[in-house]
């Protein structure tokens, strides 16, 4: 089955990793994720996590992401593709 939502798994999956990776290099403490019923969450549980820190595991995915469509938009040729990574940037 196929419609508008097949790739949010993937992306919301790449998206809370990003956040783990961040968290991972800069705490060096394991890490919890999880899905509720209306969110997916990447955490460092039981410890103070400073505000630097923080920031940098918030804006990780804006960063890549950024990157990556915009990378996308400059080399795609397809127009529907192109137009899509536009979108998604």
């Amino acid at each position: 089955m196929t419609g508008c939502c097949e790739g949010r798994i993937p992306y919301i999956v790449l998206h809370e990793l990003l956040h783990g990776a961040a968290y991972k290099l800069l705490t060096g403490r394991k890490l919890t994720f999880g899905l509720t019923w209306s969110a997916a969450y990447c955490g460092v549980p039981d410890i103070f996590v400073y505000r630097s820190a923080a920031l940098v595991a918030l804006l990780a995915p804006f960063v890549v992401f950024t990157v990556v469509f915009l990378l996308a938009v400059l080399l795609i040729a397809d127009p529907v593709s192109r137009y899509m990574a536009a979108f998604l940037l």
